[in-house]
């Protein structure tokens, strides 16, 4: 049993653990998306199939299931999908603000940004249990 316990890949603790979360959220809005467009967004049917839309949220939670295994900074494109999907979105419930303003809520603009913000934030941080494989330079006078 031992083999087992040591072959298996481990999330990389909670940086892992919160891609895995927000892979999951990520990975339920692709498929909430799937059906149809929201009713915000639309305006967008004309230029484009919402598969589009779908793919904007699907691409990052597929690299957040493979990267929430790997150390820090390997998991560094994981948290750049994961911020840039929120903020795209926001950007274009700005854009409906102007292209369909009857039907487009402001509030998503600021849930989205919100949530592009705390992944910013997530990224940023380092838990006692997290692999890291930067190397840190104590830094000296003189």
């Amino acid at each position: 049993m031992k083999f087992i316990k040591h072959s298996l890949p481990r999330i990389n603790g909670r940086r892992g653990a919160f891609q895995l979360l927000f892979g999951i959220v990520y990975a339920c809005l692709a498929l909430a998306m799937s059906r149809k467009w929201p009713t915000s967004l639309e305006w967008l049917s004309a230029y484009m199939s919402h598969y589009v839309l779908v793919a904007i949220w699907a691409v990052p939670a597929i690299v957040a299931f493979v990267c929430m295994f790997l150390p820090r900074p390997k998991d560094a494109l994981s948290f750049q999908l994961l911020t840039a999907a929120p903020i795209l979105s926001g950007c274009l419930f700005i854009i409906g603000a102007f292209a369909a303003p009857e039907v487009t809520s402001p509030y998503g603009v600021i849930v989205y940004w919100a949530l592009g913000a705390a992944v910013m934030v997530v990224s940023g941080m380092t838990g006692d249990s997290d692999r890291d494989e930067r190397k840190v330079k104590v830094w000296t006078a003189g």
